[in-house]
Parts: structure tokens; C-alpha cells; sequence
């Protein structure tokens, strides 16, 4: 990306490990509140920075970070700043990923269940604003399938339009060099259209 000209801005929002477990608790029982928060408030003042096109910025993220790319594009806090985002392998229900992860930080949900209402994506399908850009795996181990499938329902359900990239013998992790190649060309495509 930055080889074509785009500004690349990477920031650590509250609930990013390495911290200790207080900096990790912050987000409990609400993940993708504050986290989307401080991705919005990095945008805003990325935007006011003399080099940078303010109504021109995009958000990408993989796994955890395409559930924040997504949910960017899905919430009215992030249409305000991001035009475009490219969602890789997103947790779109927090029901359907790792419990040994997720109740880490939300609890299960019968004990919190308006923390994954907020947090499910398929709820949020009709507030899409911007162009949306999902891209996941079949064979994926870790983010299963089952997460881009409900959320394309869901957008199709509210009549949103989006890109879709299914990479049929990949898993989470691309493996394969042509897959390695093929993505980041797709992605700088994809901005380049949209931004």
C-alpha cells in the first residue's frame, strides 16, 4: 500500500495485548466498543494531518481486525471517517468463535448476552455505509466460514452491496505463495478503486 502512495497507519486500541491484564480487561463484556472507538479517534486525527486526505481513508484488518474493518463500515462511529474497508476472515458473532477466547473477555452469553447483541455484525447489515470489501477462507481453522456466510445473508437481507473474495484451499493463514501474492494485489486494487 504504501508503494502506491497510501498512507499506512497502524494503531494499537485499548484491549491490543502486551499490556497486562488490566489493559485487556477494559474491553470486557463489550468487545468493539472502545476498541472502535480509538480506531475512529487514530482516523480523525490521521485525517487532520496535512498530508492526508481526510475523506480518503480506509480501514483493513484480518480475524480480530476484520471484525474491526467490518464493523468500521457497519456502525455509524466509524461511517463518519472510514470510506472503505477490507474485512479478512471476520468475527461477525462472537457465538460462533473460540470459547476458550472469547469468554475470556465476554463472559458466555447467556451471562452477557446484550454485550454479543452489540457485537454481532449481522445485526448491524443494514447500517453499511461506505464500500465493503470481505475476504475469508473455506478451510479456515481459527475464524470458521460460518462468520462471512451469515454476515453476506445479512447484507443481502438489507439490500447492501459488497465485494466478496472466498479463498477456497486456504486456511486463516494463507499458505499457498500464489494466495500470498494474489491478496495484498487485491486489497491495493480495491482501495485504489474506492479511496
Amino acid at each position: 500500500l504504501a508503494d502506491r502512495g497510501f498512507v499506512v497507519f497502524q494503531l494499537d486500541n485499548r484491549g491490543t495485548g502486551g499490556r497486562g491484564r488490566a489493559a485487556a480487561q477494559k474491553v470486557h463484556k463489550q468487545l468493539g466498543k472502545l476498541e472502535l472507538d480509538d480506531q475512529v479517534a487514530g482516523a480523525e486525527w490521521l485525517a487532520a494531518q496535512p498530508f492526508v486526505d481526510g475523506s480518503r481513508i480506509g480501514i483493513y484488518g484480518h480475524s480480530y481486525g476484520g471484525f474491526m474493518a467490518a464493523l468500521a463500515l457497519l456502525d455509524p462511529r466509524g461511517a463518519r471517517v472510514f470510506r472503505a474497508g477490507v474485512a479478512g476472515a471476520p468475527v461477525t458473532d462472537w457465538r460462533l468463535y473460540d470459547t476458550g477466547y472469547t469468554e475470556r473477555y465476554m463472559e458466555t452469553p447467556q451471562t452477557n448476552p446484550a454485550g454479543y447483541d452489540a457485537a454481532d455484525l449481522t445485526k448491524k447489515a443494514a447500517g453499511l455505509s461506505g464500500k465493503l470489501f470481505i475476504m475469508h477462507s473455506l478451510m479456515d481453522e481459527n475464524v470458521h466460514y460460518a462468520n462471512t456466510a451469515r454476515l453476506i445473508d445479512a447484507l443481502v437481507a438489507a439490500g447492501k452491496r459488497f465485494d466478496l473474495l472466498v479463498l477456497p484451499g486456504e486456511r486463516h493463514g494463507f499458505r499457498a505463495p500464489a494466495a500470498r501474492a494474489y491478496v495484498p494485489e487485491r486489497v491495493a486494487e480495491f482501495f485504489a478503486e474506492n479511496l
